[in-house]
């Protein structure tokens, strides 16, 4: 399959130059009908155009088919679209609707849908006489601009960050969140935190060498773990165009022999082959600074965000993957850490279904970079409504040079600062090599990391540094889930 999302939008885009303006771009529309409430966002506006995104909120509890947008956009062309396509064009006028086939013709019962666009022309009005319809029947229109939608996060400015981590060498005993600074941009938090999730045992799984869709691989791998993640995805772009690459060899204009599998078609199988098992399977992206897929976070945007989001919702439909679990760890650099939230958080708007999942470092402080990285990532990984875009934290805790203690310290002081995002410990995941010298299986800390992880209601997500191989060969997923169940 041609993995590759042609966009005429980076055809202009180096033309012009994108300001930050969040605090002079228009209030979103808000449209009340019976079924739905449909929310119009302007996200980016520059000399020569701006981009739009939809929101659709199903309030029944049945889903809703064949739905229809309609606005009036004067002076202005829709030059992109993704997760939507126009079905009629005249003048100022656009009709739009599901693209074809059956993926998002449906708006699941209570469930969202989101679509975007970019449009050329200076915009002189807001879109207007917007309308929604279900099955050619119109809705009357009611505009409220009485509430607004909150804004993704701009991009931060330098500064020091500001939490109730304790640093390295201080107790980590302190349970009251910290307060943001006086002109701090972060949105608000939700009063309840999300529901408590079961136990998950995840493992990254890769093979530099082999390929993993082969009958020994499928059959062990889920062995003991709930839940896998595909190492390693990368983001590039090809002739100017968002691609997802990383996990095999046959996307267009990369070398050969790469990634974790030889082609799509193989990819694709290893995934429904473990789906079939219980197993849900997500894709990882980024890794190690450094490497080219550690590096993928540098060809973001904020005008490619969508098109990124709508280039891996593809992937996922493509291969029938569960979700995608950013590894972003660039250290120093918070505008990376800014764009790649935002990719979670559009990602989620256009595909609620799939699963999103953060993957961060294990020794974090008050002071450090990877904190200040991990804080700005997530004050950017948020759903048009404001809520945390993800499901699920997974901390590196191993080989970091830290003791169990330490790395213990480490671990409570995640759980009561990802309180602030909405998050609980249910959410949070204590990473664990049996090859680090810190938790050996023959050690007794090896147990003692696993129980300390379900004293306090986290999950396990295992990295095996040597490889696929190795882990099948130990059974490695067993081992730590009947540890974790004694």
């Amino acid at each position: 399959m041609n993995l590759i999302f042609k966009t005429s939008l980076l055809l202009f885009c180096t033309l012009v130059t994108l300001f930050s303006q969040e605090s002079t771009l228009p209030k979103p529309i808000i449209l009340n009908t019976e079924e739905v409430t449909v929310t119009f966002k302007i996200r980016n506006e520059w000399d020569t155009g701006y981009e739009a995104t939809i929101f659709i909120h199903n309030k029944k509890d049945y889903p809703l088919q064949g739905w229809k947008a309609s606005f009036d956009a004067e002076n202005q062309n829709i030059d992109e679209i993704w997760n939507a396509r126009i079905t009629a064009h005249d003048g100022s006028h656009y009709d739009i609707g599901a693209v074809q086939g059956p993926w998002n013709r449906e708006i699941p019962p209570l469930g969202d849908f989101s679509f975007g666009y970019i449009a050329r022309g200076k915009r002189v009005t807001f879109p207007h006489n917007i309308s929604f319809s279900l099955e050619g029947e119109d809705q009357k229109t009611n505009i409220d601009n009485s509430h607004e939608v909150s804004p993704l996060q701009p991009l931060p400015t330098t500064g020091d960050p500001t939490t109730d981590l304790d640093s390295k060498n201080n107790s980590a005993s302190s349970n009251q969140p910290s307060t943001p600074p006086e002109n701090s941009s972060s949105p608000s938090i939700a009063s309840d935190s999300q529901v408590p999730q079961a136990y998950e045992n995840s493992v990254w799984v890769e093979d530099w060498t082999d390929n993993l869709d082969q009958v020994d691989f499928i059959k062990n791998l889920p062995r003991g773990a709930n839940t896998i993640n595909i190492f390693v995805g990368e983001l590039v772009l090809v002739h100017g165009v968002p691609t997802i690459t990383g996990f095999c060899s046959d996307t267009p204009g990369k070398p050969s022999g790469t990634g974790a599998t030889p082609n799509i078609a193989a990819l694709t199988h290893f995934i429904q082959e473990c789906k079939k098992q219980g197993v849900i399977v997500k894709l990882s992206l980024g890794g190690q600074e450094g490497t080219s897929f550690g590096n993928s976070w540098q060809c973001l945007t904020e005008l490619n965000i969508p098109l990124f989001a709508q280039a891996l919702v593809e992937f996922c439909k493509t291969t029938g993957a569960d979700g995608v679990d950013f590894d972003e760890e660039i250290e120093n650099e918070n505008t990376f850490a800014a764009l790649s939230g935002k990719l979670a958080g559009t990602l989620r708007d256009l595909a609620p279904e799939l699963l999103t999942s953060y993957c961060v470092y294990g020794g974090c402080s008050a002071t450090g970079p990877w904190h200040q990285t991990n804080k700005t990532f997530l004050e950017n990984a948020r759903t048009h409504d404001g809520k945390c875009a993800l499901d699920r934290i997974y901390v590196m805790s191993y080989y970091d040079g830290s003791s169990l203690e330490e790395n213990l310290q480490y671990m409570e002081c995640w759980e009561k600062w990802l309180k602030q995002y909405d998050l609980n410990s249910s959410h949070l995941s204590a990473g664990i090599d049996p090859n680090d010298h810190q938790t050996l299986p023959e050690e007794s800390d090896f147990k003692a990391w696993i129980e300390a992880a379900k004293t306090h209601g986290w999950s396990t997500a295992i990295w095996d540094q040597l490889g696929v191989q190795d882990y099948v060969n130990h059974d490695w997923g067993t081992v730590i889930h009947d540890c974790y169940m004694q």
